[in-house]
């Protein structure tokens, strides 16, 4: 066994994949074998650009207290500060995934994600 081998590898979780989805959990060391293969030049090549994928399990929605995982109509119209924010227009329709902090909500439209001034939003049932 050489000294590569030996050392603990820390297994890396991508929760953006089912449990069950083989892209969900691997090691650095198959980030190795597969940078081989791959183009050591650009890092991200291997990544597909597109709007985002998201799956919610059951187990994980019940287990935040923060998560919201609702529709909501904005009251008014926000324009973003930072890029972390997401803007939106009076009557746009949001979809709340969780509360970030007091007042600031996580949410997309479209394919962008972002934070929600809370009071700026009711929700949809």
């Amino acid at each position: 066994m050489d000294a590569a081998s030996s050392k603990a590898s820390p297994i890396i979780r991508d929760f953006a994949y089912a449990k069950d989805d083989p892209r969900h959990e691997g090691t650095f060391n198959d980030l190795e074998a597969e940078g081989d293969a791959g183009s050591e030049s650009d890092p991200w090549s291997s990544f597909e650009s597109g709007g985002p994928d998201v799956r919610i399990d059951d187990d994980d929605a019940g287990g935040n207290a923060n998560t919201i995982l609702r529709k909501a109509r904005a009251m008014y119209d926000f324009e973003a500060e930072n890029p972390t924010e997401l803007e939106f227009a009076e009557n746009d329709v949001l979809y709340i995934t969780y509360k970030q902090c007091d007042g600031w909500l996580v949410g997309y439209k479209g394919n962008q994600v972002g934070l929600i001034p809370e009071n700026y939003v009711e929700m949809l049932d």
